[in-house]
């Protein structure tokens, strides 16, 4: 299951064929690929419901194959909260989607905190 709007990671490992893959990443929904040329890349999508994730690849000599990946996208229930000063003592880092205390931290200017549901 993938989140709406959070990057979940997708990987391709192409094997036998000739030379140089080239690798070709599309969406059956509305997304966006971080890298939609790698062999390793993040897919964001941007509505809740199934989707199939494509994978082409092409070799060397111009042979093709794909790898099809059917997902669930699901619905990112918390919306963003905007405001000044709203929260003291509570910073959110989304580096790794973790909510960080800090209880000297303080929120002194406009900020967006993105919260997920888990």
């Amino acid at each position: 299951m993938v989140i709406q709007n959070i990057p979940a990671s997708a990987e391709v490992n192409a094997s036998g064929g000739s030379g140089i893959y080239t690798y070709s990443w599309s969406a059956s929904c509305e997304g966006t690929f971080s890298d939609p040329t790698a062999a390793s890349t993040e897919f964001t999508g941007l509505y809740d419901g199934s989707c199939i994730i494509t994978c082409t690849v092409t070799d060397a000599c111009g042979r093709v194959t794909f790898s099809n990946l059917p997902i669930e996208i699901q619905v990112n229930e918390c919306n963003p909260i905007v405001g000044k000063n709203v929260i003291k003592g509570f910073t959110y880092r989304d580096n790794n989607g973790n909510a960080q205390f800090d209880e000297n931290e303080t929120t002194s200017q406009e900020q967006q905190y993105n919260y997920s549901k888990m």
